[in-house]
């Protein structure tokens, strides 16, 4: 028998709901203009849901949903942190070894560990002014400034939602892109605590008994977290 994945299962059911920065190029072949309208930050966002708001746009058969997640704005601040933080140590670094015996002087290769620097931290490193000056071939003193706004990307917490379906109210798309995350949770624990691989059998009724005893607990487990969910009880 031909075995299907999960996508063959779920496509043909699925409407055509996807990041609008995600594919761009296939965007382009469809509808014969970049993924992102020009004029997609006009109008008002408005909240679906605690944390969550959204902005719809209606061009020719399509709809744009801008969406804005508190929580997605404080994992990108965080990661921004994390990675400006970093290359300013090193940096610092740098800059110490200039007056301690046996560490890097030489201006040529300052500049170059600088390079390496700004390709090791490419997320941050457009937002760093970094100046060296140079004596007899020597770095003499470094100085940097970060500012944020040159890093090109203003890491807000916001994403695109790219459909067809004119018949979805903004809810009901920001649920159905949602809804593929929880179909990823679900295969996730049915290959992982419910125990659906690795499968140790060799004969045909053993699997399809070991798989029949998986299923139902994904099915348990599922009407377990819709509960929590009318209960307001977030389980994520």
């Amino acid at each position: 028998q031909k075995l299907i994945s999960h996508k063959e299962i779920l496509l043909p059911f699925l409407p055509v709901c996807v990041p609008a920065c995600a594919c761009p190029h296939a965007d382009r072949q469809r509808t014969g203009r970049r993924s992102k309208p020009e004029h997609i930050e006009d109008g008002s966002f408005e909240q679906i849901k605690e944390g969550i708001k959204v902005k719809e746009i209606h061009i020719e058969n399509e709809t744009y949903l801008h969406c804005i997640s508190n929580g997605k704005m404080k994992k990108e601040q965080a990661i921004v942190n994390k990675a400006r933080d970093a290359m300013e140590q090193e940096i610092e670094y740098l800059s110490e070894g200039l007056n301690i015996k046996r560490r890097l002087k030489s201006y040529p290769k300052v500049l170059e560990r600088i390079g390496r620097l700004r390709q090791r931290y490419s997320r941050v490193s457009k937002g760093f002014s970094i100046d060296v000056k140079e004596q007899k071939g020597r770095a003499v003193t470094i100085t940097w400034s970060f500012d944020p706004s040159k890093l090109g990307k203003p890491y807000d917490g916001s994403y695109r939602i790219h459909t067809d379906r004119m018949d979805l109210s903004k809810n009901e798309i920001w649920l159905l892109y949602i809804m593929l995350t929880s179909v990823e949770d679900a295969f996730c624990s049915l290959k992982g605590e419910l125990g659906l691989r690795p499968i140790h059998h060799s004969k045909s009724d053993r699997i399809e008994k070991h798989l029949f005893i998986s299923i139902p607990a994904c099915h348990l487990l599922n009407y377990i977290q819709q509960h929590l969910r009318k209960a307001g009880i977030n389980h994520r």
